[in-house]
């Protein structure tokens, strides 16, 4: 094993390691949500023609199992490391103090990441079954109208929106912060790109309610 290897294994098990790589691939998932998964989400606003182009060729690229198991790995490393953080600290925090930090300042996003991770991680799952192997006859654009057709499926991509919106209200700030990028000068632009890109998951929701009025026609 390389040097170089033996301290990449070393740094990742350290505190600081770990939340590099939750810092990393947090922003990096963030990036692809809101630059790619929500744009074109986003364009079934514009009608079947516009969404259909893009998704049926982003479906035909070669090698699309390998990009989505980069994905894949890139999540599960995301979340795998922020369970064994949330262990750690868990198991060196003296008595009492998680109920006293708790009581703190902390904010809905920082009080709850715990809580909406482990809930997207169930969601995401659901969104694989229900649009990546779903059953598409008439095309990606009316499958998800007629998924979008049923008022439960609506509902818990509303939660969702709002669960992710949350998370990435602390989490986008909280990764800029581990990276180093903390100062009194650029700290409210780095708050504001982390507010901004929080709400922009609420772009799910909104394609959800308005594939719900469209009645799955």
């Amino acid at each position: 094993m390389s040097m170089r290897m033996k301290w990449l294994i070393g740094l990742f098990q350290t505190s600081i390691g770990k939340k590099l790589v939750m810092a990393l691939t947090g922003l990096f998932m963030s990036g692809f949500m809101m630059c790619v998964h929500l744009t074109l989400n986003l364009l079934m606003l514009k009608g079947e023609e516009w969404y259909n182009t893009p998704v049926e060729f982003m479906a035909k690229v070669p090698g699309l199992i390998v990009v989505e198991c980069v994905l894949a790995a890139i999540f599960l490393g995301h979340v795998f490391t922020g369970l064994w953080l949330q262990w750690e600290n868990y198991q060196t925090a003296p008595a009492g103090y998680v109920q006293r930090r708790a009581a703190g300042g902390r904010t809905l996003g920082s009080a709850t990441m715990l809580y909406t991770a482990l809930f997207l991680l169930v969601f995401l799952l659901l969104h694989i079954m229900s649009f990546r192997y779903g059953d598409r006859p008439a095309g990606y654009y009316r499958m998800v109208l007629s998924a979008f057709a049923n008022p439960g499926m609506v509902f818990l991509y509303v939660l969702a929106a709002i669960a992710l919106c949350i998370h990435l209200s602390h989490g986008v700030q909280s990764s800029f912060q581990t990276l180093g990028l903390s100062h009194p000068n650029y700290t409210p632009f780095i708050k504001l790109i982390g507010f901004l890109v929080a709400l922009s998951m609420m772009g799910f929701a909104l394609v959800a309610g308005w594939s719900f009025a469209r009645g799955g026609l």
